[in-house]
Formats: C-alpha cells, structure tokens, sequence
C-alpha cells in the first residue's frame, strides 16, 4: 500500500520561481558529451573495386559463444590514402570495415572456421593462395599491413532486415578479390 503525502501550496510569499523551457532549465541538465564513434564516411557505389590496407581488427563476442571480427581498413587512392573533409573542416582517413562472422567456440575454447566461409577464403588469400594446413592457427593478424583489392557493398538494412533511410546507408568491404 503506497502512503500518500499531503501537501499544501506554499504562502504567496514563499512561491518559487517557476523554471521556464530554455537557457535557465537547460542549466539545471547533467551535461552529457555524446558523439558517433567515427567521422561520417564517403559512401561507395554497390561492387565497387578498391584498394585496401588493414590497419587494425577487433573480435567481439555476439550471441551462443559466436564472434565477429571488425577487420579496419583504409581506403588508398593513387599515391597514398583516400582523405576526406570532416563537418568541422578536419582531414580524415576513409575507412571501411569487413566483418567476419565465427561460429560457436568448440567446448575446448577452440573455433573451427568452415572452407567456404568469408573468413577462410580471406585468410587462404592473405596466406598467399595457400590453405591452411590442419594445425595452422588462423589469426587475423595475417591481413594488417598488406594492400588487397577490395569489393564494397552498401548497408541499406538493419540487424533485423528493416529498411534504414538513405541517410544512415552506409558502405563495408563485401570481399576480399585475388
């Protein structure tokens, strides 16, 4: 059972300034500095061959013991890397992710990878056309530093397969090309 309170209005005298919308109750507000994770990126054409360096990966668990691996790479134009210009004037690098999906660890801790997976023929093509023997552990580490033709595909839905407004479209390596 929840109590109740009573009160009672305060004496004219004693009333308080009421705060109005605007600068005086945008004060009283915690701060918050929210921004996107990266500068907006250039968008690609649908299969549109690029030259591409991975410079840095990072793996994150998904769902059932299941990773993906956000390989970073950076757009090279002739003679060096693909720039653009920020909202507020800055020079930045382009980038574009390529994403490989892992199955489920095994219950030792181990992943196995199938052959026809993105992530085996990416890797078979950084190991110089050569597959992996049995023991061969297969790091991502193999792509960063090499120089790959990549084709770029548009995101144009969501994880669930809603339709996103052009504007939040956005481009990622769809694979890598020998």
């Amino acid at each position: 059972m929840i109590a109740w309170e009573e009160r009672t209005a305060p004496a004219s005298d004693q009333v308080e300034p009421r705060i109005e919308n605007g600068a005086q109750s945008r004060s009283k507000r915690p701060e918050f500095d929210i921004r996107p994770d990266g500068d907006p990126q250039p968008l690609f054409e649908d299969a549109e061959i690029v030259e591409v360096a991975p410079r840095h990966y990072s793996i994150r668990p998904i769902f059932k013991d299941a990773q993906t691996i956000d390989l970073r790479c950076e757009v090279l134009a002739e003679g060096g890397r693909m720039v653009t210009r920020t909202a507020d004037g800055h020079v930045a690098a382009v980038e574009l992710s390529c994403y490989f999906r892992l199955p489920a660890r095994k219950r030792d801790g181990r992943t196995q990878v199938a052959r026809s997976s993105k992530f085996y023929r990416a890797w078979t093509l950084a190991n110089g056309n050569r597959r992996p023997s049995r023991r061969d552990r297969m790091s991502p580490d193999i792509f960063i530093g090499r120089v790959f033709r990549a084709r770029t595909r548009v995101v144009k839905t969501d994880s669930r397969g809603k339709r996103l407004p052009n504007a939040q479209w956005y481009s990622v390596i769809d694979e890598f090309l020998p």
